[in-house]
């Protein structure tokens, strides 16, 4: 299991959602057990409290300079190891997480879309001040575009921005589509992460990561 793989003294990056709690906390019971010793930056305030909780040191992505490992899940891979981030809200955090990260891991459980990117939605952050105007735009590109939204009020992502949620019918250059999409005034970044070389895992819910890796 991907908690095994940490060792004391190393420099941990910790994306944020469902597949980075389960992390933290098989994390967690290594450290309570063997008192591993462990720093950490936390793409999220919820990955950062949950860290603490469990006893690891957390710092500031400003603080931990290079980081040793960067472990994360994802909601769709493509080909070629290009990543569909950004479920959790915290795509422009782990995006810095994983770039400032020797190496990555990403986990992901074998109900996520894995193969060409058809039909797949790709969150894109943006400023709330001129959304209306991103989604405009954006919408040259997308099928649909909606805010994403929480009992009728827009979701606020750790860094004040909005989520908009795109949906493309074929994602055939992610890489192109995420420079496209960056060039729009007012995006802050997209869910698409291509050219970070992962190591991915994929599991699921009643067998150890991984069933199949590469």
């Amino acid at each position: 299991m991907a908690a095994q793989r940490i060792s004391s003294g190393t420099r941990l990056g910790i994306g944020s959602g469902t597949t980075a709690r389960a992390f933290i906390e098989a994390l967690g019971r290594r450290v309570a057990e063997e008192g591993l010793d462990v720093t950490c930056t936390a793409a999220s305030s919820v990955s950062e409290r949950l860290a603490a909780h469990y006893g690891m040191t957390v710092i500031p992505l400003t603080e931990a300079r290079d980081l040793d490992l960067a472990v994360d899940g994802a909601d769709a891979i493509g080909t070629e190891g290009v990543l569909i981030k950004g479920g959790g809200a915290a795509l422009v955090r782990e995006r810095l997480v994983i770039a400032s990260a020797r190496h990555r891991l990403i986990l992901v459980d074998d109900s996520k879309p894995i193969g060409p990117l058809h039909n797949v939605s790709v969150p894109i952050a943006v400023i709330p001040f001129g959304w209306t105007y991103v989604m405009a735009q954006v919408l040259t590109f997308a099928a649909q575009v909606t805010l994403r939204t929480l009992e009728a009020k827009p979701i606020v992502t750790d860094d004040g921005l909005y989520v908009l949620d795109a949906q493309f019918a074929n994602l055939s250059d992610p890489l192109a589509m995420h420079q496209s999409l960056k060039l729009i005034e007012g995006v802050a970044d997209t869910g698409i992460f291509a050219g970070y070389n992962p190591e991915i895992w994929v599991g699921n819910a009643q067998t150890e990561w991984p069933l199949q890796s590469f």
